[in-house]
Formats: C-alpha cells, sequence, structure tokens
C-alpha cells in the first residue's frame, strides 16, 4: 500500500508509524506484539485514511492511530480499555468518539461484537 502513497501521502504515513510506536510503548505492549500488529495496523490506516472525507477528525493523524488501535484490539479481543488508550495518546475523548464514529463502516467485525 505505501508504494502508492504521494509525497504528502508518504509523510503522514511516516508521521502515523511513529504515532503507533509510541502508543504501543505506552501501552506496554512487548515488542513482539507491536511488530506482529504494525503491517496490520498500517494497511488499514492507509485504507481508512484515504476513505474519510478531508476535513474530518479522522484524517488526523494522531486522532486516527488511537482508534485503529483501540478497534483493531477489540476485534482480537486483546484487553484494552477506551479511556486508558485515549489519556495515552493524550486525545481528546470527544475527538476519539467522533473518529470511532467516522470508522464505523470499516470496522464492521468490531461493531457486530458489541
Amino acid at each position: 500500500m505505501i508504494e502508492n502513497f504521494g509525497k504528502y501521502e508518504f509523510f503522514v504515513f511516516i508521521r502515523t508509524s511513529i504515532f503507533f510506536f509510541d502508543i504501543s510503548e505506552r501501552l506496554d505492549l512487548s515488542k513482539s506484539i507491536f511488530l506482529n500488529f504494525r503491517k496490520d495496523w498500517i494497511d488499514i490506516f492507509s485504507q481508512t485514511w484515504r476513505n474519510l472525507k478531508k476535513g474530518t477528525k479522522g484524517r488526523i493523524p494522531y486522532n486516527l492511530a488511537p482508534v485503529i488501535i483501540y478497534l483493531y484490539l477489540k476485534a482480537i479481543t486483546f484487553p484494552i480499555d477506551h479511556l486508558t488508550l485515549v489519556r495515552l495518546s493524550r486525545m481528546n475523548i470527544n475527538d476519539f468518539k467522533e473518529v470511532l464514529s467516522d470508522l464505523r463502516n470499516y470496522y464492521e467485525d468490531y461493531y457486530n461484537k458489541n
């Protein structure tokens, strides 16, 4: 997916990779868990980021990354609390909920479980 990125999208991808790593460290995920999940997170990010409308909170990588992590971990039944993730990612709870709502179409697995 990354090979299809333009210069701006590549910059966004790099920044988002850093956000994923930073958040996973704050969650105290082991390096092996992070490495196992990273490719999936990046693939999901690249697919959803391109499809979200410009001007939405989900188009901001530091808003989108924590929500992708949350939904991914919930979908694989990994224990995660959204309030902890919001606090560790330094994200506003209202922004989290808005992005979560925007991603409803992309994460039907999660929404069907809950």
